[in-house]
């Protein structure tokens, strides 16, 4: 019997043809039994890699990504700490083994993912994925130093993988992928080289715009498709990382309406702040001919320090696989399963109607999130991205006129549909005073104002 025919190539064969295999899958498929099974795997040695125990164990063969196979997973704490949380492999067939150093109970939950065993990229890593306007001019910008795609939808999570392991240093959460991302990560804590002091802002802003507009570097990668960068202030009590959104230069009516719905979003935050549900803390800030809205990072401490952080996008998508849901719907299963508490999934609840009300018409699962712990349940983020869509600019760079038509409570949902009506008629009460809100929104806030009242007084 030549080599190639010998029961270890079969073993390895049949791994390199059909990914990662629980043990009873590839013990049927190569019809043996338990025993053998476990002689021809220790023959294997480091060919056949084996991941979890009993009878959650899965083997894989690794691959490559980049000239590199596996890399070290660190948690950055919310003083700076580091931590080494365990490895990643490239495993099967663009699949991805983690083996832990401690128990990781949310990363590694049962029993999807009981022996730390991936399909695709890692559910905990699915937001650092380079996405919307700052992500497209990060693909640009690695395309040629990593080989990887310009264009973003063109990306796996091998893509992925390799951005984050070379330049992963400041993406959303608290994880950080390989030693060269850390290393960097650290440098920018220690010695924080683009932070500014709030009176340098007007300068400032102006050309990280530009910057953003030109696709050169300004900081991490949060998703969303409105134009911002990133930056840190320096504070008296420490630092402020900012994600900030920008308006168009000039005076048309398409920079006008997007100058007005950023105010918007400030008051739908403030708004939600005084009436118990922690918002992001927006304000606007002007500068030159553009309306800046800055929004603290939740997921930063003054210390640079990091907390977790994971969408209802990316959870939806590893543990319920649902099209996008409304999220009071998603709340409901997230208390049942134990990830969120009935606290949160009434402020979720609530916080879906009130986005509902005020004409938020993209209200995707990627837009609100929970802290990244190791225990459930899990909290919720402050709400981020809350305003009235409805009235955005059509793609053509028209301004239609809207009018809000709010949806019925769905069952079980009237009281918190009210109470969400209630804040909402606030809302649109204040954001007819707002100054810098155009004259097309404004109507708009007075009739939505009239609308709510009436929903109201049919759903008393």
């Amino acid at each position: 019997m030549n080599e190639d025919s010998t029961p270890d190539s079969e073993l390895i064969n049949t791994l390199q043809q059909r990914g990662a295999m629980p043990a009873s899958e590839l013990q049927a498929s190569l019809g043996i039994s338990r025993a053998t099974l476990s002689r021809r795997v220790a023959r294997a040695r480091d060919s056949v890699q084996r991941y979890g125990a009993a009878r959650a164990t899965v083997y894989a063969t690794r691959r490559r990504i980049a000239g590199a196979m596996a890399w070290p997973l660190y948690r950055i704490s919310e003083q700076t700490q580091v931590e080494i949380l365990g490895t990643l492999e490239a495993i099967g067939r663009g699949q991805f083994g983690l083996r832990p150093l401690r128990a990781l109970p949310v990363l590694m939950h049962a029993p999807q993912f009981t022996a730390g065993v991936y399909p695709d990229l890692p559910w905990f890593l699915d937001d650092q994925r380079p996405q919307g306007f700052l992500g497209r001019h990060y693909a640009h910008r690695l395309a040629a130093t990593l080989d990887v795609p310009a264009d973003l939808t063109r990306w796996t999570g091998d893509h992925v993988i390799a951005a984050l392991a070379h330049a992963g240093e400041d993406q959303i959460g608290d994880l950080v992928l390989g030693e060269a991302s850390l290393q960097r990560a650290l440098a920018a804590i220690d010695h924080p080289k683009q932070a500014i002091a709030p009176a340098e802002r007007e300068g400032a802003y102006p050309t990280l715009a530009d910057a953003a507009l030109a696709g050169e570097p300004v900081g991490s990668s949060p998703g969303g498709e409105q134009q911002k960068f990133t930056t840190i202030l320096r504070t008296a009590d420490g630092y402020e990382s900012l994600i900030v959104k920008f308006s168009d230069a000039g005076g048309n009516p398409v920079a006008e309406r997007w100058a007005s719905l950023l105010c918007a979003e400030a008051l739908a935050a403030r708004v939600l702040n005084e009436h118990g549900i922690a918002a992001a803390a927006d304000r606007v800030f002007a500068a030159g001919n553009r309306i800046y809205l800055e929004s603290p990072r939740f997921d930063r401490t003054a210390s640079l320090g990091r907390r977790g952080q994971v969408s209802l996008a990316a959870l939806d998508a590893a543990f319920y696989g649902h099209a996008d849901p409304p999220w009071w719907q998603l709340a409901v299963e997230l208390q049942r399963d134990g990830w969120i508490s009935a606290e949160d999934a009434k402020n979720l609840q609530r916080i879906y109607w009130f986005g509902a009300l005020i004409g938020n018409s993209d209200m995707h699962l990627g837009n609100l999130a929970l802290q990244l712990r190791d225990q459930r349940p899990l909290p919720l983020c402050p709400v981020y991205d809350m305003l009235p869509m409805l009235w955005r600019p059509s793609a053509q760079g028209s301004l239609p006129e809207r009018q809000l038509t709010p949806p019925p409570p769905a069952p079980g949902q009237v009281e918190d549909w009210r109470w969400a009506a209630e804040v909402a008629l606030g809302f649109w009460e204040r954001l007819g005073d707002e100054v810098g809100v155009d004259d097309g929104l404004r109507v708009g806030a007075e009739r939505a104002v009239e609308v709510v009242r009436r929903g109201l007084g049919r759903f008393g």
